[in-house]
C-alpha cells in the first residue's frame, strides 16, 4: 500500500475553470451556515437508517443500486454472496445501507435487507441522471451527521475485510488504477470502487465542493470530480491502496492471498458483468476450500479466469 497526498494533474483550462467557479460557490456555501444546517436537518429519515445500521464507531457501509442491479440473480445478489463467503466479511452486512434510485430497486432491497434508503423520497420528481448527481449530496449529508463511510460499488466482491487499509488520520482511502499519458508517464488515478471517508471538517467541505461541481458540470465523470476537488481543496489526506488489495477487471489483483476486494469494472454490460462476477465467486470458493498447503501453493500460479465475457 502506498500513500500519496495529492494527484498531480496536467494543467488545462477546464481544470482551472472547475476550480475557480467551484471555489466561488463553495466559499459562498460555507458562509451560508444557517441555510446549510436547515438543509441537513431535513434528513431525519436518512439519519435514522444510518443510526440503526452504524457500528459503535459510527461507521456505515454504503452502496447505491438501481433496478437493473437490484433484481433476483443480478449484481446485488452476488454482492451479498461475497460477504457471506469472504473472510471476516459477513458482519459488514449488519452495517450495510443500500441506497436505491428507483422504486423497483427499493422494493427488492426491502425484500432481502433491513437497511434500505429510497433516494427518490429525498429528491422526488428527479430523473436518473439527477439522482446520480444527488448521491454526492447524500454523502455530504451523512458525513455532516457524523458518520464515517465505507463506500462500495455493488459490483465489488468482498473477499477479505478491508479495515486494515483504513488508517486513522487519513481522510480518504480509495482504490486506484494506473494509466499512461500521451508521453509515456505513469499516472495513478482514484478508482472509487471502494473508498473509506472519515467524517471531519475537511471531508465535509470536500463533498460540499464536489456537490457544487456535480451541479455545475453534470456530465463530468466521478474521477474528474474527485481529482478536481482534491486540487481545489488542497488539504485532504488521501491514501491510495494498491490493486494487489483492491483489484478489478481493469487491473486485477495478482495475489489471491492478499486480495481484499475485486470489482467488475471496465465492463458496462450487466449480463456480462453478472457472468464474470459468478466466475470470481466460484474461484474464491475453490481457493478457500483448499487446505492451507494448497492455498500456499496456489499463490505462485494463480490467475483469475474472469473477466471472460467483459
Amino acid at each position: 500500500m502506498q500513500g500519496l497526498r495529492k494527484l498531480k494533474q496536467p494543467n488545462s483550462s477546464l481544470l482551472i475553470m472547475l476550480i475557480f467557479f467551484g471555489g466561488l460557490l463553495l466559499h459562498h456555501s460555507l458562509n451560508q451556515s444557517a441555510s446549510t444546517r436547515t438543509q441537513f436537518n431535513k434528513t431525519t429519515e436518512l439519519d435514522e437508517v444510518l443510526r440503526r445500521a452504524s457500528t459503535e464507531t459510527r461507521t456505515v457501509v454504503l452502496t447505491t443500486v438501481n433496478s437493473t442491479w437490484a433484481r433476483p440473480g443480478s449484481v446485488l445478489d452476488l454482492f451479498f454472496k461475497s460477504f457471506q463467503i469472504g473472510y471476516d466479511t459477513r458482519g459488514f452486512l449488519n452495517h450495510l445501507v443500500i441506497v436505491t434510485t428507483d422504486e423497483p430497486a427499493f422494493l427488492y432491497c426491502k425484500s432481502i435487507h433491513r437497511y434500505c434508503y429510497d433516494l427518490t423520497k429525498e429528491f422526488p420528481n428527479s430523473n436518473y441522471k439527477t439522482l446520480s448527481q444527488r448521491k454526492t449530496t447524500l454523502l455530504g449529508q451523512a458525513l455532516y451527521l457524523g458518520y464515517n463511510l465505507i463506500l462500495t460499488d455493488a459490483d465489488v466482491m468482498w473477499f477479505r475485510s478491508p479495515l486494515r487499509h483504513f488508517i486513522p488520520g487519513i481522510d480518504i482511502t480509495t482504490s486506484r488504477n494506473y494509466y499512461t499519458d500521451g508521453v509515456g508517464n505513469r499516472i495513478e488515478r482514484a478508482d472509487g470502487g471502494i473508498m473509506h471517508v472519515w467524517t471531519n471538517d475537511r471531508s465535509i467541505n470536500f463533498y460540499k465542493y464536489a456537490d457544487v461541481l456535480r451541479h455545475l458540470y453534470p456530465d463530468l465523470n466521478e474521477q474528474t470530480i474527485f481529482e478536481s476537488t482534491l486540487e481545489a481543496t488542497g488539504d485532504m489526506r488521501v491514501e491510495y491502496v494498491d490493486t494487489d488489495y483492491f483489484g478489478g477487471f481493469c487491473q486485477p489483483s495478482k495475489d489471491i492471498s492478499k486480495v481484499s476486494t475485486m470489482q467488475a469494472n471496465c465492463c458496462e454490460n450487466t449480463e456480462k458483468k453478472v457472468h464474470d462476477l459468478r466466475l470470481l465467486l466460484d474461484e474464491w470458493k475453490n481457493y478457500t476450500a483448499l487446505p492451507p498447503e494448497g492455498r500456499e501453493a496456489a499463490k505462485s500460479s494463480f490467475s483469475w479466469k474472469a473477466p471472460e465475457r467483459c
